[in-house]
């Protein structure tokens, strides 16, 4: 009879450090999941702010032809660039990755550009936000 209340006392101490160590776990993966869920979060957030970093010198601001040339030698058509001289509905200039208007060096591409005017610049975003294109409208 000893025997048999020994053995339950055992086994009821087993099922409730099992059930400790459960409730441990538990509780440590739903504070993983919250660090996890904080840490996607800065990230997405991070990538928005270098984006927005990389492109507010062209989101509706006034620039020059050399900033022109810049965003056309620093992205070479991975982000679209068209040139309106004219103000006409179709771009005389573009750089993208099926069309360039010309070689990728600067002499080339000022050449095509009035330099004594300004520039209006607009950024083209795609559904979910993200740089697709940047527009020049001459002054």
């Amino acid at each position: 009879m000893n025997e048999t209340v020994a053995d339950t006392f055992k086994l009821g101490i087993g099922v409730a450090l099992a059930s400790i160590i459960i409730w441990g776990v538990l509780i440590l993966l739903t504070n993983l999941q919250s660090v996890n869920a904080t840490l996607a979060e800065q990230q997405r957030f991070n990538r928005e702010y270098d984006e927005y970093r990389e492109f507010c010198a062209y989101d509706d601001t006034e620039v020059r032809s050399q900033d022109i040339v810049t965003a056309v030698m620093t992205y070479k058509g991975t982000v679209a660039v068209y040139v309106y001289n004219n103000g006409v509905m179709s771009p005389d200039y573009m750089w993208n990755t099926s069309n360039q208007s010309t070689a990728y060096s600067t002499t080339s591409i000022l050449s095509v550009l009035d330099q004594n005017k300004m520039y209006q610049a607009s950024l083209q975003k795609g559904y979910n936000g993200e740089v697709q294109g940047i527009y020049f409208r001459r002054k």
